[in-house]
């Protein structure tokens, strides 16, 4: 397996999978809230159907999403923000 850190706009990026990360109490990264907003609420969506919660280790993926490049988005679940570590 191949990853890549870029500073890249998810929008504008053409990878086979993007990750982004959204925290207890479902609060999104800012990469998460670019996603949402260009992709029609998808991601906010689904957490209002209760299906995610942001907690370590849960994990979602959408497909297509309108307005991304990428064929896949990886949502994981970071715990609480501002406890994470590399």
């Amino acid at each position: 397996m191949q990853y890549t850190l870029t500073t890249e706009l998810p929008t504008d990026a053409i990878v086979d999978c993007l990750v982004v990360a959204i925290f207890e109490q479902q609060k999104m990264s800012t990469m998460a809230t670019l996603i949402n907003d260009v992709s029609e609420q998808k991601i906010q969506h689904y957490i209002d159907s209760g299906d995610f919660t942001g907690k370590i280790g849960e994990t979602q993926l959408f497909y297509n999403l309108p307005g991304i490049k990428s064929p896949r988005v990886l949502v994981v679940g970071c715990g609480e923000q501002g406890k994470l570590t590399p």
